[in-house]
């Protein structure tokens, strides 16, 4: 399997095992191609002073990928506002982490249009991704609550003759519920260089 090289970034290692295990699974099978980069584990402070944590920031011609990753285990329900996780006789209710994504994408995007790279070139859209990345959880979430949130990719197996799109495939080829479809790539090269610039002159 092809490894990525500098299209890949790690600004930093995850302090969380499980969080840098679902990392590692992503670069395991990141394409090792110019127009694919990543940036792993980042902070930015935004204009409204607050200070964003993101675990993973994708661009390639099929988007933009801001994802936030959630590593618990069990079993996940709920709507399109609330979660709520059952594991080992436990359950705790949390806003859906996709709102929160969706608050950094647009931060994100205001600070990076700010910088010399975007003055000629298009402003970003930036998409948010949730990537479930324990192998044991269960999405029992359906309907809105379900856009834009991935698991693994799972492959055709005797158990289950139906291979199973998850966070490579949303990222490859946009297989995801929620996600809009392109009859052409929607992110150029000129607009993945001007990203990384901007990135760079960001800090």
């Amino acid at each position: 399997m092809a490894q990525p090289g500098k299209n890949w970034v790690t600004v930093a290692r995850s302090r969380f095992p499980w969080e840098q295990e679902a990392l590692d699974y992503v670069y395991g099978q990141f394409p090792a191609q110019d127009n694919y980069r990543a940036w792993a584990n980042f902070e930015f402070i935004a204009e409204d002073g607050s200070i964003n944590e993101v675990d993973l920031l994708i661009a390639c011609p099929n988007g933009i990928f801001l994802t936030e990753i959630k590593s618990k285990p069990g079993v996940v329900s709920g709507d399109a506002m609330n979660w709520t996780w059952e594991h080992e006789g436990k359950r705790h209710t949390t806003e859906n982490p996709l709102l929160l994504a969706n608050r950094k994408c647009k931060r994100l995007k205001s600070l990076l249009c700010r910088q010399r790279a975007f003055n000629k070139e298009a402003q970003p859209y930036i998409e948010p991704l949730v990537f479930l990345s324990n192998p044991e959880v269960t999405s029992q979430l359906t309907s809105t609550a379900a856009f834009n949130v991935c698991l693994r990719d799972s492959e055709a197996s005797k158990d289950s003759k139906v291979a199973t799109p998850g966070i490579m495939s949303a990222i490859k080829r946009r297989e995801c519920p929620g996600m809009k479809k392109f009859e052409e790539s929607p992110v150029n090269r000129p607009m993945i260089r001007a990203l990384a610039q901007a990135m760079e002159q960001a800090g």
